[in-house]
């Protein structure tokens, strides 16, 4: 198994509900996935980077004629024989269970609306869980390369305005599957990684030197992100298709407009100016865009593909 560190970058979509053709659900990988997560502590100065910790998917468990996911531990590049938890989902129902003493538990519920609570019983939850309560504060939907992806914000505990948030197929903030400290800032995700595809990268804080200086053994998941575009006002969830060179946007009326693109790494491609609903551009390469336009009254985003 590989675990590359390529640049990605991750596209903020607030307020997108995409409909069939552009949404789809995305469960989590049962194969050839890794998580790396940092342990934080003001015990561990200056940087209080105390520890790391790299997990990864291993095999199946069938367990009461269910069929579990194994996550073990991946030492020195290699997975380590131990498992540390167990999952399955029901992607019909948008759940995630995690089994701890032969007892399942719901650890994940993509389900949920916005202002709907989930209750957390997995015994092995920090604090204030397990039996504590979380309220879907925002429900977005961001792109992570090329799949987009719903995105759930949570409100309950001081410390979660980091790590408070889900995310479709990867798990939490604070960790991968059934992190030992739920939504806590002292546990961050740092990347994760599927089909050797690095999906997910958080840069930390503190400057490369001053961490390396006093953790050496440290690694950066990605050094390079390019940047990420965030829109903050609500988009239509609309798909736009390059046809020879011109782009139609509908429902745009007359007038001009600005428009910029942005390749999926954040990198700006080009940008111009939009007559009457029209874009005429200059050569674009085949491959999924972002495209961000400016009205008199708003800025919208969309999903732009070159067949």
């Amino acid at each position: 198994m590989r675990f590359p560190s390529h640049t990605i970058a991750l596209f903020l979509f607030p307020s997108l509900f995409c409909n069939a053709q552009e949404y789809e659900y995305i469960p989590f990988p049962t194969e050839n996935a890794s998580w790396h997560f940092d342990y934080l502590s003001m015990d561990c100065p200056p940087t209080q980077l105390c520890s790391q910790r790299n997990v990864a998917v291993a095999n199946d468990t069938v367990i009461n004629g269910l069929t579990y996911t194994n996550i073990n531990l991946i030492n020195n590049g290699q997975l380590t024989s131990g498992t540390l938890h167990r999952f399955r989902e029901d992607t019909v129902q948008r759940k995630v269970y995690g089994l701890e003493d032969g007892e399942e538990h719901l650890v994940y519920d993509f389900s949920l609306m916005v202002g709907d609570t989930f209750f957390d019983t997995y015994p092995t939850a920090g604090w204030p869980g397990p039996g504590a309560y979380y309220v879907v504060s925002g429900i977005d939907t961001i792109l992570v390369g090329s799949s987009l992806r719903k995105k759930f914000t949570f409100t309950g505990v001081l410390s979660m305005e980091e790590n408070g948030f889900w995310i479709e197929g990867m798990g939490g903030g604070s960790g991968p599957f059934m992190s030992l400290d739920a939504f806590e800032s002292w546990t961050i995700l740092r990347c994760f990684t599927h089909h050797d595809e690095l999906l997910y990268s958080k840069p930390f804080p503190y400057p490369p030197h001053l961490l390396l200086q006093q953790h050496p053994w440290y690694e950066y998941c990605d050094t390079s992100i390019v940047g990420i575009v965030e829109v903050k006002k609500s988009i239509r969830p609309t798909t736009l298709i390059v046809h020879g060179s011109e782009v139609r946007i509908p429902d745009f009326g007359s007038g001009t407009s600005q428009y910029t693109i942005y390749s999926v790494l954040g990198q700006q491609q080009m940008e111009g100016n939009v007559t009457n609903g029209i874009m005429q551009l200059p050569y674009l390469p085949p491959g999924i865009y972002v495209l961000r336009l400016w009205t008199r009254d708003e800025q919208i985003v969309y999903k732009l593909i070159n067949p």
